[in-house]
């Protein structure tokens, strides 16, 4: 779907249509309410982990992600991340026209390490267009 098109077909408009507009981070939001409501008490099954402010503990996480509910809502904002990250990827390699299909299957996959990936992937093309230094530390 989505991730094929912008790996396979990126310049094509639908590609520039999806991966520039809110569209699929709005369907992953209205997804993960669903999720959250159909899944019994609201979202009440966090609470154990917003009682614990901003550290929670991992047996706490552990304990949270047994519940459905809890699996459903932590794979769509998986998703989600992961499709703000690559939809980022996907904007400045057309902007910097660098090559961007490994990036973001790693976006897909495991969204920061795509993020590394461009990163390292911009870098490598600036150096490489970059004009070779004279020998004496100066041009002419």
């Amino acid at each position: 779907g989505v991730y094929g098109c912008a790996v396979l077909a990126p310049s094509a408009r639908v590609t520039r249509w999806v991966m520039g507009g809110p569209w699929v981070p709005a369907a992953l939001a209205v997804a993960m309410a669903a999720a959250a409501a159909a899944f019994g008490e609201s979202v009440s099954w966090c609470v154990p982990i917003l009682k614990q402010g901003l550290s929670p503990s991992l047996a706490s996480i552990c304990e949270l992600l047994g519940a459905q509910g809890a699996v459903a809502v932590a794979w769509l904002q998986l998703l989600m991340l992961d499709f703000v990250q690559a939809a980022y990827v996907f904007a400045d390699a057309r902007r910097r026209a660098v090559p961007a299909a490994h990036s973001l299957v790693l976006c897909f996959m495991v969204g920061p390490v795509g993020l590394l990936s461009h990163g390292l992937t911009r870098q490598w093309c600036a150096a490489r267009a970059a004009p070779a230094q004279a020998p004496g530390g100066g041009g002419a």
